[in-house]
C-alpha cells in the first residue's frame, strides 16, 4: 500500500481535485481553500507539490495561443536591457493597460495578463544584482 493510499478518502480527493484541474482560477480557490485546513506536514508537502505541476501545466496551455497584442507585451518586456527605470516604467504601463486606463487595441485577454505578469517578474528578478 502507498503512502497515498494510506490517505484518508477526503485527502485522496483533494489531490484528485488539484490534479485534474484546468482552469487556473479554480485551482487557487481550491488552493486557499487547502491552506486554510492545516494539513500535516507531510500531506501539505504532497499537495502543494501536485498544485505547483498542475499550475504549470495550466500556465503552459494558456501560454500556447496567445493573442497578438500579449505577444507584442511579452517582446517588450523581452527587449527591456536594464532597470534604470525602463521596467518600472513598463511595469507601470501594463498596470494601466491591464485597468483600461491607457487604451490599446486588442488588449490581453485576462488569462494572458497571467503570462505577461509572470514574465515581468522574472524580468525584474532577472535584473536585480
Amino acid at each position: 500500500m502507498t503512502w497515498e493510499e494510506r490517505q484518508s478518502r477526503s485527502y485522496r480527493s483533494l489531490l484528485t481535485k488539484a490534479r485534474g484541474m484546468n482552469d487556473l482560477d479554480a485551482l487557487r480557490v481550491l488552493g486557499k481553500k487547502v491552506y486554510a485546513l492545516g494539513l500535516a506536514r507531510d500531506q501539505a508537502g504532497v499537495f502543494w507539490h501536485e498544485y505547483g505541476k498542475t499550475e504549470r501545466r495550466i500556465m503552459a496551455e494558456i501560454g500556447k495561443p496567445l493573442s497578438v497584442s500579449a505577444r507584442r507585451l511579452l517582446r517588450l518586456l523581452h527587449q527591456v536591457r536594464n532597470a534604470n527605470g525602463n521596467l518600472a516604467a513598463l511595469g507601470a504601463r501594463l498596470f494601466k493597460i491591464q485597468r483600461g486606463t491607457v487604451k490599446m487595441a486588442d488588449p490581453p485577454r485576462k488569462h494572458e495578463w497571467i503570462i505577461i505578469w509572470a514574465a515581468y517578474h522574472d524580468r525584474q528578478a532577472g535584473l536585480r544584482p
